[in-house]
C-alpha cells in the first residue's frame, strides 16, 4: 500500500511543502535542481465552505516556485470520519495520494493502520524556526509513539454564535462571558417564537461529539475518563448534558429535532436560529451568504 505524507495544509501550505521537497538525507528537490516540476498529489476535504480557502493557499504556493506543483483533489464528506472512510478506500484501491489535510482525530488512525510515513527524517533536515510559530501542544496532537505524523497549521475551539437581529428583538442584551447554562435556557425562550407561520428556535442541539464535548466540559466531565482510558459516559453528569438537550427540543420547544443534512448555520443566516455552536469554519458559509448579525 502507498505510503502517504500526511500535512497539515492551506494557510501553511508554504511551509509544509517545503519540508517535503527534500529527501530524508537533505537532497533539495529534482524539480527544483532540473528545472522540471515535481508533481504531489494531495487530497483535501470539501465541506463547511473550505474548498475555496484550499484553492486560494495553493494560489499562494504557487508563488513562491519551489519546484513542485501541488495537483488537489476535493473530496466531498459529511464530517471528519466520512472523510477518513474515503481516505482509507482510496488507499485500499492503490489510489492513495501523496499529501493529505487530516485533523487531529485522525492522526491515530493513519499511524495505526500504516497510512502515515513518520516526518521526524525530513523535519531534521529543515531550519527549526519553521516550527516556532507552531504551538508545542498543537504538534503533540500528531505525535503517536513518539513519531511526527503531521505539521499542525491552525486551531479552533466551539463557541456559541449568537444571532444579533433576533436578540434585537427578544429585547436581549449580549450575554456575560460567564453566563450559566440556565441564562442560556432564558435566551432561547425569549429568541424561540413564530413569524409569518414558520417557526424560529432560540437554540440548536450539538450534531458532533467536537461540540458536545464543549458542554461536557462545562458540565465538569467528559467522553473519556482522565487519563482517556475508558468511556465516561455513563458519569451522571454526562447524562445531565443529554437530558438538557432533550429537553430543550421536547418540554421546552426551544431547539428542532435534528435532521440528516440539517445546516443550521444556513438556517441562521435566515434568521430562523437564535444560537448554534461551531469552531471558524461556519464563517465561511456567513460570508457566502452576506450574513452579518452575528
Amino acid at each position: 500500500m502507498k505510503k502517504l505524507l500526511t500535512l497539515m495544509l492551506a494557510m501553511g501550505l508554504c511551509i509544509t511543502a517545503v519540508s517535503c521537497s527534500s529527501d530524508a538525507d537533505g537532497n533539495t528537490s529534482a524539480g527544483k535542481q532540473s528545472g522540471e516540476k515535481t508533481e504531489l498529489t494531495c487530497v483535501f476535504p470539501s465541506f463547511a465552505s473550505q474548498e475555496e480557502e484550499f484553492k486560494d493557499a495553493l494560489k499562494e504556493f504557487d508563488k513562491e516556485d519551489l519546484g513542485i506543483t501541488i495537483t488537489p483533489t476535493y473530496v466531498t464528506a459529511s464530517a471528519w470520519n466520512d472523510f477518513f472512510t474515503k481516505i482509507q478506500t482510496m488507499a485500499a484501491s492503490g489510489k492513495a495520494p501523496d499529501l493529505m489535510r487530516i485533523t487531529n482525530e485522525g492522526a491515530q488512525m493513519v499511524a495505526d493502520m500504516g497510512l502515515a510515513l513518520p516526518l521526524e527524517d525530513y523535519m531534521a533536515n529543515e531550519d527549526p524556526e519553521m516550527l516556532n510559530d507552531i504551538d508545542a501542544n498543537l504538534m503533540q496532537a500528531y505525535d503517536v509513539d513518539d513519531h511526527q505524523y503531521a505539521y499542525a497549521y491552525e486551531w479552533n475551539n466551539c463557541i456559541v454564535y449568537l444571532n444579533t437581529a433576533l436578540m434585537e428583538e427578544a429585547g436581549l442584551e449580549f450575554p456575560e462571558a460567564d453566563w450559566t447554562q440556565d441564562q442560556f435556557l432564558e435566551y432561547a425562550k425569549a429568541m424561540t417564537t413564530e413569524k409569518n407561520g414558520q417557526k424560529i428556535y432560540g437554540c440548536v442541539v450539538p450534531d458532533s461529539y467536537f461540540i458536545f464535548s464543549g458542554w461536557l466540559f462545562n458540565n465538569d466531565t467528559s467522553v473519556l475518563n482522565e487519563d482517556m482510558t475508558k468511556s465516561n459516559l455513563l458519569d451522571p453528569k454526562v447524562k445531565e448534558v443529554v437530558q438538557f438537550f432533550y429537553d430543550c427540543i421536547y418540554k421546552y420547544e426551544v431547539a428542532p429535532v435534528p435532521e440528516t443534512g440539517m445546516d443550521y448555520f444556513v438556517l441562521m443566516a435566515n434568521n430562523q436560529i437564535g444560537m448554534g455552536y461551531a469552531g471558524r469554519w461556519s464563517v465561511q458559509t456567513f460570508e457566502n451568504s452576506g450574513f452579518t448579525d452575528l
